[in-house]
């Protein structure tokens, strides 16, 4: 079972029925380079949060991939999570804000998108606010490495060297 704490891992996207994509799509796919294979079986399961987001971040055509998820599934606050995180990588945090208050909206008991939430709000300079996501993410209960990350978080906010053009690869 898949912990409601954590990215969905790979073992839940093995089982899915892969759907074709169009020749469009598969181009788009084969320009990502890399780890094309694993992002296209992920977007075809529908398994966009996190992990999709960070595979497709840099790619025009990854971002419009998830716009295109949110369309389809408008109501999965997963999928806008990804969105939301989406923008915050690329330096877009008022409407990183507006998608991830949504995704907090649709899913607000996950620590995740709370704790992403926090972080946009502190880097919009909305401090008190980004204090409560983070509390909030914490009582959640996360996973144990990600509560480690809020707890520091909500001692220190951010540093400076952890904005978007210097955010980590692996963000919970």
């Amino acid at each position: 079972e898949v912990s409601r704490h954590t990215s969905p891992p790979m073992a839940a996207w093995q089982g899915c029925e892969a759907r074709k994509f169009s020749s469009a799509s598969e181009q788009a796919v084969g320009n990502l380079g890399g780890n094309a294979q694993r992002t296209r079986h992920m977007f075809e399961c529908g398994a966009s949060r996190n992990a999709l987001s960070e595979e497709v971040i840099r790619a025009d055509e990854g971002m419009r991939m998830i716009k295109r998820s949110v369309e389809q599934r408008a109501d999965d606050g997963y999928i806008v999570d990804s969105l939301g995180w989406a923008y915050y990588r690329l330096g877009n945090m008022e409407e990183a804000v507006k998608q991830l208050e949504r995704a907090v909206e649709l899913k607000p008991e996950d620590p995740t998108i709370n704790d992403h939430l926090g972080d946009a709000y502190w880097r919009v300079e909305r401090m008190l606010e980004a204090r409560f996501q983070w509390s909030h993410a914490r009582d959640l209960k996360p996973e144990p490495e990600d509560l480690v990350k809020i707890e520091a978080k909500l001692k220190s906010g951010l540093r400076d060297d952890t904005g978007p053009a210097a955010a980590p690869a692996e963000h919970n």
